[in-house]
């Protein structure tokens, strides 16, 4: 059956194929010259490699030797955890994925920073959304020309050579974790791909200084910035980061609120409080976090005046007084009630991992543990602090427990 003797219009095929399983959008493939597109369309939209067996990056390198039109089906390419295959960027080349959008990359080895920035970003000028997840970079690669730093790059326009080089323009950025020099690795970035038109950035360290780092990023996207997901640790930041010294280094919340400030148009903020694990005491507790993003939130004129959601992860130790904890939760939430000031606010989310200290005295690690809690007591606790959100005209409250964790929501998988 030739595709100009089709008694149903494409746009029809189009809508039936997206409801296909994969083997039959293989055999359907296979019915008629027509219907290829529409089928290859759903087949290579999202591809994985890594997970699914052995040489997966081979076998897909392959096919799009073999067939390099296929490349241009592919919106989504996730490439997790290949183990020894530490070169799969030079069996691999991303020349064929002209129309790759998303590209996720876990848990992976570079030799050197050039391996990811020339042989991985600067083949897919069309990406707007990029995930890096605890990547492993063994080497700084030597820069092709001198290049500034990172708070001056982020304000630099690009040059004539920059706008030449195919680089993408990222909408979305979510850097995880790794093992690599973060201030050079984020200088390469400001100084290739633009970011200035960045959307959304997600920044994951736990509890490490690295956030600091990428600081430069969130003052690039300022602008355009509407979400922004972050960890909060109680590390001092460093001398190189910040060089206006001890003052500022002893006062990390207050840094990165500061830098955060000036994303006006930030609408979802997402923080997760990562206090060390080895201290029994925290440096920087969950009560200081809470009393700085309520300073923030009280600025005049109010920083982010089109904020829409808040989402906290906070934990809970057990033995530690909490009192402190309830009352900044209570300060909190008076700037996110007032509707004069975030008239667009509808959603505060507190997810709440308790934990218990395993150690005799100061020596041990603080670890997730639910056996002294009562969640239902727990929960109460939290919603009753930052009770005035749940009374504001519009606006919800929730208290959720990791599904990992919680016994609740263990009972209600069962169920």
């Amino acid at each position: 059956m030739a595709s100009a003797h089709l008694s149903v219009p494409l746009d029809i095929f189009d809508h039936i194929c997206e409801h296909l399983d994969t083997p039959t959008l293989r055999d359907v493939s296979l019915t008629c010259h027509g219907l290829v597109t529409p089928a290859r369309t759903r087949l290579f939209r999202m591809i994985s490699l890594g997970l699914s067996g052995k040489n997966t990056v081979e076998r897909f390198a392959h096919l799009l030797t073999t067939s390099p039109s296929i490349g241009a089906f592919v919106r989504h390419l996730s490439i997790i955890e290949l183990g020894d295959t530490a070169d799969f960027s030079y069996a691999l080349s991303f020349t064929p994925l002209s129309n790759l959008r998303s590209l996720c990359l876990r848990a992976l080895v570079f030799p050197t920073m050039d391996d990811f920035f020339h042989g991985v970003l600067h083949s897919i000028p069309t990406l707007k959304t990029l995930i890096c997840l605890d990547l492993s970079i063994d080497s700084v690669s030597p820069e092709p020309r001198s290049s500034p730093s990172p708070a001056e790059s982020s304000q630099l326009a690009p040059s004539p050579r920059r706008r030449a080089i195919p680089w993408p323009a990222l909408d979305a950025l979510t850097i995880g974790g790794g093992s690599f020099d973060h201030t050079a690795f984020l200088r390469r970035l400001l100084d290739t791909c633009d970011v200035s038109c960045l959307s959304s950035l997600m920044l994951s360290f736990g509890a490490t200084d690295r956030l600091y780092h990428w600081m430069p990023a969130v003052d690039a996207a300022h602008y355009t910035l509407k979400t922004l997901s972050m960890t909060i640790s109680d590390e001092a930041i460093p001398v190189d980061v910040s060089p206006r010294g001890a003052s500022m280094s002893a006062n990390p919340c207050r840094y990165a609120f500061d830098r955060i400030a000036k994303a006006r148009r930030l609408s979802k903020l997402v923080l997760e409080i990562c206090p060390d694990t080895g201290a029994r005491l925290a440096v920087v507790p969950t009560s200081a976090v809470l009393d700085a993003l309520c300073t923030l939130l009280e600025r005049t004129p109010p920083p982010f005046p089109g904020l829409s959601s808040l989402k906290l992860h906070v934990l809970h130790r057990c033995e530690m007084l909490d009192e402190a904890e309830c009352a900044s939760a209570r300060a909190l939430a008076r700037p996110l009630a007032d509707r004069a000031r975030y008239p667009a606010f509808a959603s505060l989310t507190v997810e709440v991992c308790p934990q218990a200290w395993r150690g005799r005295g100061d020596y041990g690690i603080w670890y997730p543990s639910w056996g002294a809690v009562n969640e239902d007591v727990l929960e109460c606790r939290w919603r009753g602090a930052f009770g005035a959100v749940e009374e504001a005209e519009g606006a919800v409250l929730h208290i959720e427990f990791p599904m990992m964790l919680s016994p609740r929501s263990a009972r209600a998988r069962r169920r």
